[in-house]
């Protein structure tokens, strides 16, 4: 079994005078101790661009520089319009009543060990929070300001359609498609993901903890008795075991009162202020680290295609993953570049027509090949077209470490022993 060694590097923190590219520096290295170092004094917050159907377009008008800052800044309006339903949620959830017998059936599912109901549970009140007719409103006039920005390389009469792919811990995201009036495509559909505020999503998710309990705390002895009574150890209780069960199960749904729970909110806005390997800068920096590393292109691998990722305004656009894209005729050795995909592995929603269109949720596992230099010479030796040429290029490297004074003496050692330990490629 593989064992991740840390979420984050041990590298010094970034200059505070502004980086002009962020790519640069999330291609070097992998999982920052504070990106907030690096982005917040950036003076580009944009990594990536457009998807090249809309950059092909774009040029072809007569101010194509004004014309990609317009659409770029039409998704972040679009962004900023979808993600004030989290806003409008984290307020709403303070008068949520969450339906008893819902909460009850999922407690029941708990009992038989299936944990993940309660997550599924909270996702499902969380969606409940807004009325169907304050969401649409939000969406089309996301998708009115989008279609604004886009006029110049959009026909007349095309159809911008937002459609919600699913409400998630750290993000949403919606399909976007381009339409024309037989609803016939006129861009590729694209995934728009956006990101959730750390404060507005503990909020939601800790409120929402504490209805469920508060819900099942007040349940009467009764309806208490019915969760358990499909169980056949407790058929033959007795008055006295009814009432040990009655004591445990509100002792272990006692709701917090409003200071527990500011403290505990407190506390896990504190524990998640990096957001771990989650959000859109961690998620950037995994991306872009990923294609440096690999050292070839992507597009055919079992990894999505990720076109931008927009730091301030906490948004990525990537293709939207389904049979129209090329089959994926490569599947990335991600162990060989230090990391591992865990949301992947763990969550299989995030793998769609073979391709991971997550980028969240990566852990390092290896120290040696996430170190740029380690993993130059590695390629060298793994990148051969035959056994014997490999063979020859360990045994000059081998007679270059020899010589104490080699530049990366170490690095060329580590190479090769991660080498020989395998013969696998990329």
């Amino acid at each position: 079994m593989l064992t991740v060694i840390s979420f984050f590097n041990n590298h010094k923190p970034a200059a505070l005078n502004g980086y002009s590219r962020l790519k640069k520096i999330f291609t070097n290295d992998f999982k920052y101790q504070n990106y907030s170092q690096i982005t917040d004094t950036a003076k580009n917050k944009i990594l990536g661009n457009l998807p090249p159907e809309f950059l092909n377009a774009a040029l072809k008008t007569q101010n194509k520089e004004f014309t990609i800052k317009r659409i770029q800044k039409g998704f972040a309006q679009s962004a900023s319009e979808l993600l004030k339903l989290q806003t409008i949620r984290s307020k709403a959830v303070k008068e949520l009543k969450p339906d008893k017998q819902e909460v009850m059936k999922t407690y029941r599912y708990l009992l038989d060990g299936e944990y993940e109901q309660h997550e599924f549970l909270k996702k499902r009140l969380e969606k409940s929070l807004l009325p169907a007719d304050i969401i649409k409103k939000h969406e089309q006039q996301a998708a009115k300001v989008l279609k604004e920005a886009m006029s110049d390389i959009l026909p007349e009469g095309t159809q911008i359609n937002l459609k919600s792919l699913g409400l998630g811990n750290f993000a949403e995201a919606y399909k976007i498609e381009f339409r024309d009036k037989n609803n016939q495509k006129i861009f590729n559909d694209y995934t728009i993901k956006l990101y959730r505020d750390k404060k507005e999503s503990v909020e939601i998710s800790l409120e929402l903890n504490n209805k469920i309990k508060e819900t099942l705390y007040n349940l009467s002895n009764t309806e208490i008795k019915e969760l358990y009574n499909g169980y056949p150890i407790y058929k033959n209780g007795t008055a006295e075991d009814w009432q040990r069960i009655f004591a445990r199960f509100r002792q272990e749904n006692t709701p917090l009162n409003a200071e527990e729970l500011a403290a505990a909110k407190k506390q896990a806005l504190q524990q998640s202020a990096a957001y771990c390997s989650n959000g859109v800068r961690a998620e950037a920096n995994s991306y872009f680290y990923i294609k440096k590393a690999l050292g070839h292109n992507i597009e055919s691998t079992n990894l999505n295609r990720h076109f931008m990722f927009d730091i301030e305004n906490r948004f990525n656009i990537s293709a939207f993953s389904d049979k129209t894209l090329p089959p994926v005729k490569k599947r990335i050795k991600f162990s060989q570049i230090g990391i591992i995909p865990i949301d992947a592995y763990e969550n299989y929603s995030n793998i769609v027509y073979g391709r991971i269109i997550d980028v969240g949720g990566m852990a390092k596992i290896n120290d040696t090949l996430t170190d740029k230099s380690v993993r130059k010479f590695y390629k060298k030796i793994v990148n051969r077209n035959s056994e014997q040429e490999r063979q020859t290029v360990l045994d000059n490297l081998k007679k270059l470490a020899e010589n104490p004074r080699t530049p990366d003496r170490k690095k060329i050692l580590a190479a090769i022993e991660y080498a020989e330990s395998t013969t696998q490629r990329y």
